[in-house]
C-alpha cells in the first residue's frame, strides 16, 4: 500500500511493520512538505455542506488541549471520514472456543511473523475479510520465507465474499 507518487524502499521486506510503515508514512510528509496540513489535538465536532462559491464544506473543531479550548471553523471542498474501521477487531467467538488452549490472536495484534506462532504449525485462519486475506499472503506467498507453516486452513460463515 503506498503511495502513487512515493514508492517504498526497495530494501524493505514485502510486508511492513507497523514502525516501517510509520516511517514510511513520515518521509512522505516530509519530502512533499505536508506538515502544514495536519492539525493535531482537536477533535471535529460538526462537517455542513454549505452554498458557497470557495468550498463545499464548513468543518468545525475544538481544541483537545487542556490548557486551550478553541473552536475553529474551516472550508474545504472535500471531507473524507477515517473513522478506524479495522481499528477494533473482530474476533469471533463460537461453540467450544472456551476450550481451545492454543494460541488465538486478532491480525490487529500482529506486527511481525513470528516463527515460534507459525513455523512447522497447523494455522487455522477464520474470516475472508481483509485482514484474514493479510494473512494468507504473508504465510504463503512471501518470497524466499523462512516460517512455513505445516498447513493452513481458511473457514468462513461467507465463503461468497472470497469470489467478489
Amino acid at each position: 500500500m503506498t503511495f502513487k507518487d512515493f514508492d517504498f524502499d526497495e530494501s524493505l521486506p514485502d510486508e511492513l511493520t507497523a514502525k516501517q510503515y510509520y516511517d514510511y508514512v513520515a518521509q512522505y510528509i516530509e519530502t512533499f512538505k505536508l506538515e502544514k496540513n495536519f492539525q493535531y489535538n482537536s477533535t471535529v465536532v460538526s462537517v455542513k455542506p454549505v452554498e458557497d462559491p470557495k468550498s463545499r464544506i464548513m468543518v468545525k473543531s475544538v481544541s483537545t488541549d487542556l490548557t486551550d479550548k478553541a473552536e475553529a471553523v474551516e472550508y474545504f471542498d472535500y471531507a473524507v471520514v477515517c473513522n478506524g474501521h479495522f481499528s477494533v477487531p473482530n474476533q469471533p467467538r463460537f461453540k467450544g472456543w472456551e476450550d481451545y488452549d492454543g494460541v488465538s490472536f486478532h491480525m490487529h495484534e500482529l506486527r511481525d511473523l513470528q516463527p515460534e506462532l507459525f513455523d512447522g504449525k497447523a494455522v487455522l485462519i477464520v474470516g475472508v475479510n481483509m485482514s484474514a486475506l493479510d494473512l494468507v499472503t504473508m504465510l504463503l506467498l512471501r518470497e524466499n520465507s523462512e516460517i512455513v507453516p505445516s498447513k493452513v486452513f481458511i473457514t468462513a460463515k461467507n465463503v461468497t465474499k472470497m469470489e467478489t
